[in-house]
């Protein structure tokens, strides 16, 4: 080697030795593990712990948002029919609600709506015929937000039979 290129032979082990650190010592070890940064967490922050999330309604609220919403469609149905002169609910059959399933956002709920009718047939103002204790079996989707009809499994005022 020349003594033209000592001097830069020199520079970059000195560079070299620098970027490596020094030789034969090692980083101390700690004691205490480190944890991957959680999704809360910010560099140079200690992580946060995240709370469960909780659906934002209750399987009460749920059920019966699901007895009205399917009450008001059979009042729908029965405005539409000119015989019916006598609609209530729970009379002889109460209304029921069960969840059937939930995720972070919705829950799925089975209702039974019990209710009873009454026809006036011939139009005279009397009623002639009447059901008792019927129901209707329906599943809707509730959020916070909406109640919606996903199912009916059995309908109001089945055909036939009431006048």
């Amino acid at each position: 080697m020349t003594n033209a290129f000592r001097p830069v032979v020199l520079c970059v082990l000195v560079v070299a030795a620098g970027c490596l650190g020094p030789a034969g010592v090692a980083t101390p070890a700690t004691d205490t593990p480190t944890e991957p940064p959680s999704a809360t967490s910010t560099p140079g922050q200690t992580p946060t712990q995240t709370a469960p999330v909780t659906p934002p309604v209750s399987d009460e609220v749920a059920g019966e948002r699901a007895v009205a919403a399917e009450q008001a469609r059979i009042e729908r149905i029965a405005a539409g029919n000119d015989t019916l002169t006598g609609l209530s609910f729970g009379i002889l059959r109460p209304d029921e609600f069960e969840v059937v399933d939930r995720n972070r956002t919705a829950v799925i709920v089975r209702v039974t709506v019990g209710y009873s009718v009454s026809f006036d047939c011939d139009g005279d103002g009397e009623p002639e015929s009447s059901a008792d204790g019927a129901y209707t079996e329906a599943t809707y989707l509730v959020t916070e937000t909406e109640t919606e009809l996903r199912a009916v499994s059995q309908g109001f005022l089945p055909s036939g039979g009431h006048c």
